[in-house]
């Protein structure tokens, strides 16, 4: 099995400068146009089907490329973004004042307990037994993950440490590849 990560479109959040995690809008017009180039890209990779987070932006989202792709899509909890406990719709500029440090990158350790939402370590579980899940149920295909920018990081970083997947960015790997870089018990 491949896998291609690939995040949501944007939001009037996302323009605002709001921190999401599994609350928020839907896509706004440039979002739309954003997963339309999207699936104009991944057309060429031929996929099997699309997994996606069950939060709308992503929803919506996967909504987009399966009208191009004319593939099979199903929803998973496990793809939804970190929860950021009660910094969700907060901007971005008034974190430091709420917890007295600025908002970690998504390629950062976090932790967001302190607020009532996930840390990085709860975030990669959850991804990574639904990738290997994925792996016993379709090992011979291109599976699209449509998700979230920390969520689908914290993946993509057991592979690639410090690489951040932005919007109108996909990344395309083996699963293999985090059973090799993952430490064995």
């Amino acid at each position: 099995m491949n896998l291609v990560l690939a995040r949501h479109g944007e939001t009037e959040w996302n323009r605002e400068g709001r921190i999401h995690g599994q609350s928020g809008p839907g896509l706004n017009a440039n979002g739309e146009k954003e997963i339309l180039t999207l699936a104009e890209e991944l057309i060429k990779l031929k996929p099997d089907r699309i997994v996606s987070s069950d939060l709308r932006r992503t929803t919506q989202s996967a909504a987009i490329l399966v009208s191009v792709l004319r593939i099979p899509f199903h929803l998973d909890t496990r793809l939804r973004e970190c929860s950021f406990g009660t910094l969700e719709g907060t901007l971005k500029s008034e974190v430091r004042s709420r917890l007295g440090t600025d908002l970690p990158d998504d390629a950062s350790p976090y932790d967001f307990h302190v607020v009532g939402g996930e840390n990085r370590e709860e975030v990669l579980e959850r991804h990574l037994l639904f990738v290997q899940e994925l792996e016993e149920r379709y090992p011979k295909e291109i599976v699209v993950l449509m998700g979230h920018g920390r969520g689908l990081t914290t993946l993509w970083n057991v592979i690639k440490p410090g690489d951040v997947i932005k919007r109108r960015e996909y990344r395309f790997f083996d699963p293999r590849l985090l059973h090799a870089a993952l430490p064995r018990n």
